[in-house]
């Protein structure tokens, strides 16, 4: 359950240093597949899920979603993010030699510039959880 706080506690600010960017998360299409769930649009996505889930503290930039039964964080952009349209699913997972890791998948629906930015916006905000739990 700490582990789920802590990832809640992602929807803060932070640059990210670049670093490389894996292919697959920006699309031209709106069409949002990632952890297990699929929509037409991300906006549609959402709105599946916040019927479904508890809602997390948000701010101007992100909305974000709690799916306790799978150790899961759903965090989507606002108009006033310059990714937007844009959805993570960050899920806590346990590593085999002991402690935890944050799995993550992105669909992003804006220029590869900004959702290279999201990626590693996102990325840094996970290093930072990982270090404060004390796992490495």
């Amino acid at each position: 359950m700490r582990m789920i706080a802590a990832i809640a506690a992602l929807t803060g600010s932070a640059a990210g240093a670049a670093q490389p960017v894996p292919e697959g998360i920006h699309s031209l299409a709106e069409r949002a597949e990632l952890c297990g769930m699929t929509a037409d649009t991300v906006p549609e996505l959402e709105a599946r899920l916040a019927a479904q889930l508890l809602p997390l503290p948000g701010n101007e930039r992100f909305t974000a979603y709690e799916d306790r039964q799978n150790f899961r964080v759903w965090t989507f952009t606002t108009s006033a993010h310059a990714a937007h349209p844009a959805v993570a699913c960050r899920t806590a997972t346990a590593r085999p030699e002991g402690g935890s890791n944050l799995a993550m998948e992105i669909s992003c629906f804006s220029t590869r510039e900004n959702c290279d930015a999201l990626y590693r916006e996102f990325e840094a905000l996970n290093a930072r959880t990982l270090e404060g739990l004390g796992v490495e």
